[in-house]
């Protein structure tokens, strides 16, 4: 019975980690680009655009790959249950790439002109899963308002 136990255990932990194991950061960048947009119960083609153009300009590639990157993070975003499977990938990257996340997410949760509360507190959730600052999290803030013509 024991072993039964443990053998099933240990096939979840695999499952698990093959799962973790096939999100990579642009995946994951892009998921919560994703999730930001759809936090307020909507995503718009603005905000899509936005997403667009700030993974073009983060990872430097071609439209067309942006675009399956999108459509990748779009499925798995349906299939998440929440947000830690992608920070725990974020996170270990340096502090200037997750700094440039939370902008990105500022960004994409102005992209409509409106910044709604269940939005902030995604980033906020988000900021603190990837260990970024308060400090660095309403400098961010500040920037992307700036940036988005909000301030």
């Amino acid at each position: 019975m024991l072993t039964r136990i443990s053998e099933f255990f240990d096939r979840l932990t695999q499952t698990q980690s093959a799962e973790a194991a096939a999100i990579d950061q642009e995946l994951a960048i892009a998921a919560l680009l994703i999730e930001m947009a759809n936090s307020d119960g909507t995503s718009s083609d603005r905000e899509l655009s936005v997403i667009s153009q700030l993974l073009t300009k983060l990872f430097g590639v071609a439209k067309s790959d942006v675009d399956e990157l999108i459509a990748r993070a779009k499925q798995s975003s349906d299939d998440a249950v929440g947000l830690y499977r992608y920070t725990s990938v974020v996170k270990e990257a340096p502090i200037e790439l997750r700094n440039q996340v939370v902008l990105a997410l500022w960004k994409v949760s102005y992209a409509d002109g409106v910044l709604d509360p269940h939005e902030e507190a995604t980033i906020r959730k988000v900021a603190d899963l990837l260990y970024v600052s308060h400090s660095d999290f309403v400098r961010n803030k500040l920037e992307a308002q700036t940036i988005m013509g909000i301030a």
